[in-house]
């Protein structure tokens, strides 16, 4: 068990570095995410 800070982590080094992220969730309960920084 956590505290919650992974998320809160996550989301300020993707502001910082201009990227994104992506969650996608099918009905197998297979989950994704997905994590995009810009090349330049």
């Amino acid at each position: 068990m956590g505290f919650g800070l992974g998320l809160v982590l996550t989301k300020k080094i993707l502001k910082v570095n201009h990227a994104t992220i992506s969650y996608r969730s099918s009905k197998n309960n297979l989950n994704s995410f997905e994590v995009k920084f810009p090349l330049s």
